[in-house]
């Protein structure tokens, strides 16, 4: 693939941890750097396991006076956990070779395609090294033919000495290769992991990001701003700022916004309504029958909108990063 700029190679690690490491690094940089890197993530482009090691491997290099490798596996490990971390180390340590390392991120699917046509000994050898619900998947959609052949294999067969086992591997992986198939990374989850970064950062942040998205691009600006907020934060608003916005909602539309609220949500909308509204919600919640979801999501999205219109005309009452923390109980 072509090579990456600085500015991708820092969108690429920060998608990758988790999202109290990646908000502490981000603390570290300007609003300009964070705005170009929080961009980059919404455009991230497909990259294969080596590449994504070998950027992680150049990021431990970086600091200063440290064993990278060693530093590599504690961060790794922190970040993504012990399997996933042991998965990326076994492509970029010469000495932890793994069989089909090259072929763990691929989807059930995608390692289907390249197995069809495969003898059940290679299929099952494949389904060993994957994870059991991956395995499992791929055995629900292989001809039943061999489906008994394959799971016989998997349980009575003795691996195969490494150097073959490699050699299998290296096969497998050129297939993969030769139908250029390659690892996506849905729309979706690039944007909800670019919502959890900037729904740590403190209030000021937030809005200078935002707003230095919105110049760049409007449309990806509404859509990380839509996933900022949900129907499920709302146990992070303040009691007064809820009541504020519960005021302007009548009590059936409340009533159909908490049908399928987690009971964390139900409660916090309850306790500030007043007894009459709230009993007037729960005899409209003990009424009510079947809803389309369409309708109740319609209903949470205007719960949702007030309290934004709120938050940003009136005051904030969305408590964001460290305010959470700071809330009184």
């Amino acid at each position: 693939m072509a090579k990456l700029i600085p500015s991708e190679k820092a969108a690429l690690v920060l998608s990758t941890l988790d999202e109290d490491t990646a908000v502490d690094i981000i603390k570290c940089l300007t609003d300009t750097e964070v705005g170009i890197i929080t961009e980059e993530i919404a455009r991230l482009r497909d990259v294969d396991d080596m590449t994504m090691a070998r950027i992680l491997v150049e990021f431990t290099e970086e600091m200063e006076g440290i064993d990278y490798f060693d530093d590599l596996k504690d961060i790794l490990k922190k970040a993504l956990g012990s399997r996933k971390s042991d998965e990326i180390l076994a492509l970029i340590n010469p000495e932890e070779e793994r069989p089909f390392a090259n072929l763990i991120n691929l989807s059930a699917d995608q390692l289907l395609y390249i197995l069809t046509g495969e003898n059940p000994q290679t299929i099952a050898l494949v389904l060993y090294f994957v994870s059991p619900e991956k395995a499992s998947a791929i055995f629900n959609k292989i001809s039943p033919k061999i489906r008994g052949e394959v799971i016989m294999r998997m349980a009575t067969m003795d691996l195969p000495p490494k150097s073959l086992l490699m050699k299998i591997s290296l096969l497998i992986e050129a297939k993969a290769k030769k139908t250029e198939i390659r690892q996506e990374t849905p729309k979706e989850i690039r944007l909800k992991t670019i919502a959890d970064i900037i729904s740590g950062m403190d209030r000021n942040m937030e809005r200078a990001i935002t707003d230095f998205i919105e110049k760049r691009d409007p449309k990806l600006s509404t859509e990380i701003r839509k996933r900022l907020f949900v129907f499920e934060d709302l146990v992070s608003v303040t009691d007064e700022g809820l009541r504020k916005a519960l005021s302007g909602i009548d009590a059936l539309e409340v009533a159909l916004a908490l049908k399928t609220a987690p009971l964390e949500v139900r409660n916090k909308v309850l306790n500030n309504l007043s007894k009459r509204v709230k009993d007037g919600v729960k005899e409209e919640m003990d009424a009510m029958g079947p809803k389309k979801l369409s309708e109740v999501e319609e209903s949470q999205q205007k719960l949702v909108d007030s309290i934004k219109q709120i938050d940003v005309q009136e005051g904030p009452i969305i408590m964001r990063g460290e305010e959470k923390a700071d809330q009184y109980v």
